[in-house]
């Protein structure tokens, strides 16, 4: 008597299926850092649109942002999550020299304004960050310590929330549970330090200094490092900025003139294009016969 046919089957296909996937899942995103670098007079004030090679710090030349030549940029911002280039929506600050202060619209392929310049206060947002969808932004009147704000780049509308007892905060970065901000030089104490800053109160708590003489922008990498970006007493060198103690270590010079100031850092990340379907699985079956 023939008894029941038994069938032994292979799932090695299926279990390599299966990393594949998890693998792909856990690729995350592709990011960019982009940078704004300032060329101060006596050359023309330009701001030119680049990316950033967190790491040598070098920068690659995208194209020249709003209110070039005649007003400088102080920071970029791009807001979270866009699905290509073609969709990013990103804005530049024009510097103080400005009157009254504006923010652009600007196409991350190449640099140029979208549509017209918005006034946007009586002091620039020297450092930016998008939380979400809510814009912060860090302004300073005067000599005084800076405000922190929310920011509506389409209207210019801001709302204050306090002040953070610190400035002039040059630069913010967002890493998803904490805000830190870097403050570019003041009188009482010289060189840069790091703080994060208290979104409800504005209130700002000194994380340590960092060692770099003079700063222009904050940012994380798509390595998750914190990076900031030296003014244009610094000559826009990138450093990477340690979140425990506020100390930077230098990673390169961009390669723009001595005088050049990273005065913006925006990080934009990109969703992975979706991975090749996985080979079907390979099922080997056995014949077994009993009885």
């Amino acid at each position: 008597m023939r008894g029941p046919l038994i069938r032994r089957v292979s799932l090695a296909g299926l279990a390599a299926s299966l990393v594949f996937v998890a693998a792909a899942q856990a690729a995350g995103a592709a990011g960019t850092l982009y940078g704004s670098y300032n060329t101060p007079p006596p050359n023309p004030t330009t701001s030119t649109l680049s990316t950033v090679n967190v790491g040598t710090g070098s920068a690659t030349p995208v194209g020249t942002l709003p209110f070039s030549p005649s007003v400088g940029v102080t920071e970029i911002v791009c807001q979270p999550n866009p699905t290509s280039a073609a969709t990013a929506i990103c804005y530049a600050q024009a510097s103080g020299s400005a009157r009254p202060d504006a923010i652009s619209q600007f196409n991350l392929s190449t640099g140029a304004a979208i549509g017209a310049p918005v006034p946007d206060g009586a002091a620039p947002f020297n450092g930016l960050a998008y939380v979400g969808s809510t814009l912060y932004g860090a302004s300073q009147v005067l000599a005084g310590p800076s405000t922190l704000s929310t920011l509506n780049p389409v209207t210019g509308a801001s709302v204050v929330i306090g002040l953070t007892g610190v400035g002039p905060i040059t630069g913010l970065a967002w890493n998803g549970t904490t805000m830190y901000a870097i403050e570019g030089t003041t009188h009482s104490a010289p060189g840069a330090h790091l703080y994060t800053i208290n979104l409800s109160t504005g209130a700002a708590t000194l994380v340590g200094a960092t060692g770099i003489e003079g700063a222009g922008s904050l940012q994380f990498g798509p390595d998750g490092n914190l990076y900031a970006g030296g003014d244009n007493t610094d000559g826009g060198h990138l450093y990477r900025v340690n979140q425990t103690t506020g100390t930077a270590t230098l990673v390169g010079a961009s390669g723009f003139l001595p005088s050049a100031g990273l005065t913006g850092l925006a990080l934009v990340t990109f969703p992975n294009p979706p991975p090749p379907p996985p080979a079907p699985a390979a099922i080997t079956v056995t014949p077994s016969f009993t009885g």
